[in-house]
């Protein structure tokens, strides 16, 4: 077992360590913290992936203190922008990294959906399509990075404006274009509201037992 000196995250092969830091004593803890890793990881026999282990500082402060953390007697590489479970994740939290990355995929996934469902009569293939391919990544881990800016949010949103467009020509021409209208006759919700009703969700199945976040339940007082 590696000993509990510090808050630590683990999944599959991947392994974060993290603290509040202040401080360079705050610093020296997280690197004694790091060593701690180190000989539990020689003691296992394991070799660690030098290449991939980075340390992100997470903070909106102007300046944030620096400080030269080691393994294996090698500089950590330091970075603003990390990938981790699919979410990009910046050093002050703002998701934008997220964002370009998922518009940027879902505009060519939309592309793909249009080329092939460009014949269809259906639109309920274009509507099965379009919620399993493009929704279901512009929703992907949105309890995580939901709290993004308006102007990422509409960006995202602007995804789903040019779907309803694309519906609504072909399968009712006689309404003229409106965001509003459009989603009242394909009978979808804004991305907004829904990661709105993805929340409530979450926190109800945290309520419930079926999640485990006891910090979340206290930070809404139950």
């Amino acid at each position: 077992m590696v000993p509990s000196l510090w808050i630590l995250l683990n999944f599959a092969d991947d392994i974060k360590i993290y603290r509040a830091v202040s401080s360079p004593q705050d610093c020296y803890l997280q690197q004694c913290d790091i060593n701690s890793i180190e000989g539990w990881r020689i003691a296992k026999c394991m070799k660690p992936n030098i290449s991939k282990t980075k340390v992100i500082f997470v903070s909106r402060k102007t300046s944030v203190l620096i400080y030269d953390y080691k393994l294996c007697q090698l500089s950590i590489a330091r970075t603003d922008s990390m990938k981790d479970l699919g979410v990009f994740f910046d050093s002050k939290l703002y998701f934008h990294d997220h964002v370009n990355y998922i518009f940027s995929h879902c505009v060519k996934l939309l592309c793909v959906v249009h080329s092939i469902t460009f014949n269809f009569s259906s639109l309920e293939c274009m509507l099965s399509l379009y919620t399993t391919f493009v929704r279901s990544k512009l929703e992907y881990a949105s309890v995580v990075w939901k709290s993004i800016m308006s102007t990422d949010a509409n960006k995202l949103e602007r995804i789903q404006q040019r779907f309803a467009a694309l519906c609504l020509n072909p399968f009712f021409p006689q309404v003229h274009y409106c965001y509003s209208l459009a989603l009242e006759e394909l009978k979808l919700h804004t991305l907004r509201n829904r990661r709105h009703r993805l929340d409530d969700l979450f926190l109800t199945e945290v309520y419930f037992g079926l999640k485990f976040y006891p910090s979340d339940l206290e930070i809404v007082g139950l």
